[in-house]
């Protein structure tokens, strides 16, 4: 499996004054904790931390990953009712990228982002519906403000392999595009606490 190659900072420049983007925004720069390292999206002009054992996956090499490779996603494929190649293919198309925690017991803590064709957020009642197809059990949903902006933030639940996962979708405009961040841990609290860092470190790039 190939990986694309991950920035990493160890320190935070000095603030510089910032400018507002064409989109009228005002560029966010947020510091990168200790043991972490940036995810970037170059196109997007955005970046977020991961911890540094985590693994950034190339969405164009999972149709060339090998079948024991492709069983990582064998929970998420069997949640949205498809097989595995076609959970993989399908996450091939559509993800910007996808990050993985080392496994526990069989499982991954994962990022996958996604773009949205939204330059405004859109509401939760639009999303609903899309995620309870799935079977998703929602047990939030709303606007939120993180150090980037407004956000959209939808927190649900959704049972995979007899197990119960925990997902939190958060939804973000670059003023230009939206993205939408998908967070699943194994617990409540480790998709949380994913989702924290997030947060906290989403920035422009």
């Amino acid at each position: 499996m190939t990986t694309t190659q991950t920035q990493t900072q160890t320190s935070t420049p000095s603030p510089e004054p910032s400018t507002p983007e064409p989109s009228g925004r005002t560029p966010v720069n947020r510091p990168l904790p200790a043991g972490f390292k940036w995810v970037v999206l170059s196109a997007e002009e955005v970046k977020f931390g991961v911890a540094e054992s985590w693994t950034e996956v190339d969405p164009t090499a999972l149709n060339s990953m090998s079948d024991k490779a492709k069983e990582a996603f064998k929970p998420m494929a069997d949640a949205a009712g498809v097989t595995v190649d076609e959970f993989v293919k399908a996450a091939a198309k559509s993800s910007l990228r996808m990050v993985m925690a080392p496994p526990v017991k069989g499982f991954s803590a994962n990022i996958n982002v996604v773009p949205m064709p939204f330059k405004t957020l859109p509401p939760a009642s639009l999303l609903e519906p899309q995620l309870k197809a799935f079977g998703a059990t929602i047990e939030s949903a709303g606007t939120t403000t993180i150090p980037f902006g407004e956000a959209l933030l939808l927190k649900y639940s959704l049972v995979m392999q007899g197990q119960t996962v925990h997902q939190r979708m958060l939804v973000v405009t670059t003023g230009d595009t939206g993205l939408a961040f998908s967070v699943t841990g194994i617990s409540a609290a480790d998709a949380d606490k994913h989702l924290a860092t997030l947060s906290d470190t989403l920035s422009d790039n």
